[in-house]
């Protein structure tokens, strides 16, 4: 009787046993299968890495305008300040200028100290911009810049 036991219980061990291994595999399998199929990834939902970076810009990203002078030559000396992750490129072409919400053509050079060029913008650094517009730029009238790629704009009165 005893034997008889000592099987029954040697049996159920190893009916456990293989059902643990069983279920193992079955979650081996289903997880390599939704690599595969890119399930529950945010790629299957049909976004691109490029919009998944803007999205995350633009939650973090902001432009806060820290000042401006008008020149006596006409040429407008704006600095903005910028907080969000690394803009690994920044381009003129990428920046806008709009006066009382017209967009303006502007000519310029952009700076973060004096005398260096733009390449990357980090957190907490301000960027300095020398810019002369071919429109009229009045005293009171609403300057805002842009920044095109991440739909980024901050405004003053001038």
């Amino acid at each position: 009787m005893e034997g008889l036991s000592r099987s029954f219980g040697l049996i159920i061990a190893v009916c456990m046993l293989v059902f643990v291994i069983a279920i193992g595999m079955s979650m081996v399998y289903h997880s390599s299968e939704m690599q595969q199929n890119n399930e529950g990834s945010i790629f299957a939902k049909g976004k691109s890495i490029q919009e998944i970076e803007k999205e995350h810009y633009e939650k973090e990203a902001a432009f806060q305008w820290a000042g401006h002078s008008i020149l006596p030559n006409g040429t407008v000396s704006i600095q903005v300040a910028y907080t969000g992750p690394t803009i690994d490129k920044l381009n003129e072409s990428d920046i806008e200028f709009l006066i009382n919400g017209r967009r303006c053509t502007w000519h310029g050079q952009l700076a973060k100290e004096r005398g260096s060029r733009v390449i990357s913008l980090h957190d907490g650094e301000t960027l300095y911009i020398l810019v002369n517009f071919d429109c009229a730029l009045w005293k009171g009238d609403t300057l805002t810049f842009v920044y095109a790629p991440l739909n980024l704009e901050v405004s003053a009165q001038v």
